[in-house]
């Protein structure tokens, strides 16, 4: 089997299973969010449209179609989703996505 038929075998399941369960309430302004391209498109779109939604990157994934970012505009979501995101995700709840480092869980306890 080609690794692309795997890829394409794995990106779907993380679509049809994984990423549903991530989509919560939209992000407050100023937390980080996980943003979603189209796999096929150029590895510097996700960057790109989160530079024309006027928001910062907090970090990189190892997919070019998926990073983290973060805006203090309160309509951070709805700039991204006009720029041409996928979907767009409060990343609070995903490890290693919170922008100060902090773990989330243990803060809640």
């Amino acid at each position: 089997m080609s690794w692309r038929i795997v890829e394409n075998c794995l990106l779907s399941a993380a679509i049809a299973f994984v990423l549903p369960l991530l989509a919560v309430s939209p992000a407050r302004p100023g937390a980080a969010v996980l943003v979603l391209v189209a796999p096929w498109a150029a590895p510097d779109r996700a960057i790109g449209l989160i530079a024309a939604a006027e928001g910062q990157i907090v970090r990189g994934t190892a997919m070019s179609w998926l990073a983290v970012a973060r805006s203090d505009r309160p309509d951070f979501a709805a700039r991204l989703r006009r720029a041409g995101a996928w979907m767009i995700f409060d990343a609070s709840g995903v490890g290693g996505c919170d922008p100060q480092g902090r773990d989330e869980t243990k803060a809640r306890d």
